[in-house]
């Protein structure tokens, strides 16, 4: 028996006033937030990306998980999770042990190292500019293609199969909105929104998953109710559409299609440590805390915040297979297109769905609005990191000498360039994204991410290791990542019950299993090529390894006047910055010019003269001031610039004093953030010896 459906819901004017005062609450605390910052410090390009290094460890915990439950996690997760059970909990759980990882190993060495993005840190560990490029490049292609557009496809089914919308118009008003949003306030309006947003979607998913369970009756009908869970067009002879007999298991067979549990545990972790530990999106959350102690205890409670999938994501998605079966679990693939738009299935619109049929007037908008949230908070990531990016690791590179204000003008800029990329980038999504969310991201991390963890480890752990191994072994393990991805995208894998006609390595070969085996052979390379070449000298390796990270801050502690962060390897290649602004303090619409001839004996040295500037050139400047939230306290003369070196001075050498004391404090507030550290590690481990 057909099915017939529509996706668009009928909401109420109470709804769309939810909707409404939430997104108008969001721009006015984050717009509010920004301005508080600009005016307890000098606008910078530290304020701007990294939000002037005031966070508290709360907000970076709510940020940090927020930037990791966007509209794909929401919709790609419950999708999963109404396909096959539990299987997709390896991706979350061993996100903690990977923020363990970020906050014991990682973060103590970034945040000595000085660094900005994770581009400009292998630069300073290793030198040269070829590593910091390579790295800067393949970070934008994945933001472009495989986050970005990734959450604009999942944004388009929110918003298209909720309120009715043209997919297309409102993905181009919701980009725009965002970019502006986050080009108004910088890192600091992303993170406390973000930690905003965070209080509202775990209420209204915590609401749901609370409905969800009392609708079956309780926990204890979850497994006999979904492993009965049939679609109507279930096939009898092929065993398509019947629900996993494993859905209540993350391990499984090595041979299973899903979830092998090599690569379940082993695979999974390699892509979680890259995405936790190395990607500048979650990075710079932490290198925006006020300290060491604030990072570490934001990263901590962050990996507290991931055992929530469990009861936000996947019971729902799994009760919503028990109430929408024909829906969710739909086999025919023009029946499915006739469904949800999907002929290659359903799954992916569980958690809209459940939504739609079973929250009342009133809480459907909060729930709406908290799913917008989670688009918002994680294309406003996205939008500043890349910015972040772009501007320190490859503009600087073409212009060293940029001042503060052309660093943020850039920065912003490059926000509007993402912006317009994922507009044209949208109708191909709509074409590939089909119904495999989760499968599609973790498979593309798979093929292109391993190796860039490896040089991530080498680097901290290893000060033996050397910019021409890290360099070759990243190379070469890229280029086999690459042609494997495409590959596997020339031979995709069978729709249910076909033959599978794909050569037998690609058949055979798990991408989870694929990320193990390239993670370990870019470590040969790279430990081999180490070997056979010059390595570093320890004191090029000041603060920039876990073995030398104290090294260079006890000579900043002890003498102020060094507080530069160290250069590395990178010491000896620097580009020599000699071009300087020299402007000088001058009435507002006038310009001061040299004139005369200083070769000549009567006009030995220049005069000046007062000359007006045009209104419309002066304001224009007001205008480009304003859109880059800078003062006119910022224009700044010579006297200023020398007094903002001497301040940024003055500043790296107390913060290298606080590091060196909060390393070695001992204080209650570390004791409490280790104990919570082991605690964590005990709730994982328990989980996973529950679930597997």
């Amino acid at each position: 028996m057909e099915t017939d459906f529509s996706l668009t819901v009928e909401l109420t004017w109470i709804d769309y006033l939810v909707i409404a005062l939430y997104l108008l609450a969001t721009f006015a605390i984050g717009i509010f937030s920004a301005i508080r910052e600009q005016r307890k410090s000098k606008t910078s390009s530290a304020g701007y990306f990294l939000a002037g290094r005031s966070m508290s460890w709360w907000t970076i915990a709510l940020s940090l998980y927020m930037s990791n439950i966007g509209s794909n996690t929401f919709i790609g997760t419950a999708g999963s999770a109404a396909a096959n059970g539990f299987g997709v909990l390896c991706y979350e759980f061993v996100g903690i042990y990977s923020l363990l990882l970020l906050a014991y190993l990682f973060v103590p060495v970034y945040l000595t190292s000085g660094a900005f993005t994770m581009p400009e840190y292998i630069k300073k560990r290793f030198g040269g500019k070829r590593m910091q490029i390579l790295l800067a490049v393949q970070s934008l292609l994945m933001y472009v293609f495989a986050k970005l557009s990734l959450e604009v496809y999942a944004g388009s089914l929110i918003i298209q199969n909720t309120m009715g919308w043209d997919q297309v118009l409102s993905i181009t008003v919701l980009l725009l909105m965002t970019a502006i949003y986050t080009m108004v306030g910088g890192l600091t309006t992303v993170i406390i929104t973000d930690a905003v947003q965070g209080v509202i979607v775990v209420l209204g998913a915590g609401v749901l998953a609370v409905m969800s369970i009392d609708s079956i009756g309780g926990l204890g009908n979850l497994q006999s109710r979904f492993l009965a869970s049939y679609p109507a067009d279930y096939d009898n002879s092929t065993g398509c559409g019947a629900p996993d007999p494993q859905a209540f298991h993350m391990l499984r067979h090595i041979a299973d299609p899903d979830y092998p549990w090599l690569g379940a545990f082993f695979g999974a972790n390699i892509l979680s440590a890259w995405h936790w530990c190395t990607d500048q999106l979650f990075v710079q959350r932490t290198l925006a805390a006020r300290s060491l102690q604030h990072a570490k205890a934001g990263s901590v409670a962050a990996g507290f915040l991931k055992t929530l999938p469990l009861l936000l994501m996947i019971i729902p998605g799994m009760v919503s297979r028990i109430h929408y079966a024909d829906i969710v679990a739909c086999v025919n693939a023009s029946a499915c297109e006739r469904l949800c738009g999907i002929p290659e299935g359903c799954s992916n619109v569980a958690y809209i769905e459940i939504i739609k049929q079973m929250l009342p007037t009133g809480v459907r908008g909060v729930m709406i609005a908290a799913m917008l949230a989670a688009l918002i908070s994680s294309i406003t990531s996205i939008f500043n990191s890349g910015g972040t990016l772009f501007t320190i690791d490859l503009w600087l590179r073409l212009r060293p000498a940029a001042g503060e204000v052309e660093k943020v003008i850039v920065g912003r800029l490059f926000i509007v360039a993402l912006t317009v990329i994922g507009v044209l980038w949208l109708p191909i999504v709509r074409t590939s994204g089909g119904g495999q969310l989760v499968i599609y991201a973790q498979s593309v991390t798979s093929y292109l991410t391993p190796p860039i963890l490896t040089v991530f480890l080498m680097a901290s752990l290893w000060p033996r290791t050397t910019e021409p191994g890290v360099f070759w072994g990243l190379l070469v393990s890229m280029v086999i990542g690459v042609v494997w991805m495409v590959l596997n995208f020339v031979y995709p894998p069978p729709q249910c019950g076909e033959a599978d006609t794909r050569p037998a390595p690609i058949a055979q070969l798990h991408f989870l299993h694929f990320g193990i085996a390239l993670f370990a052979f870019a470590a040969l390379i790279m430990t081999a090529i180490s070997l056979l070449t010059k390595p570093v000298d320890r004191e090029q390796l000041a603060g920039l390894t876990w073995v030398t990270q104290n090294d260079q801050q006890q000579q900043q502690a002890e003498d102020p006047a060094s507080a530069e962060p160290s250069s590395g390897a990178a010491g000896a290649e620097e580009v020599e910055e000699t071009a300087q602004e020299e402007q000088q303090q001058q009435p507002e619409g006038l310009e001061l010019k040299p004139v005369g001839d200083p070769s000549t004996p009567s006009a030995s040295e220049p005069q000046t003269v007062m000359v007006h500037t045009p209104v419309s050139r002066r304001a224009f400047r007001f205008f480009l001031r304003w859109f880059c939230g800078f003062s006119d306290d910022d224009n700044g003369g010579a006297a200023t610039e020398e007094e903002r070196k001497a301040a940024d001075t003055a500043e790296a050498a107390e913060r290298a004093r606080q590091l060196v004391a909060e390393m070695k404090s001992g204080s209650a507030w570390d004791r409490v953030v280790n104990c919570s550290a082991l605690l964590l590690f005990a709730v994982g481990s328990f989980l996973w010896g529950l679930l597997a």
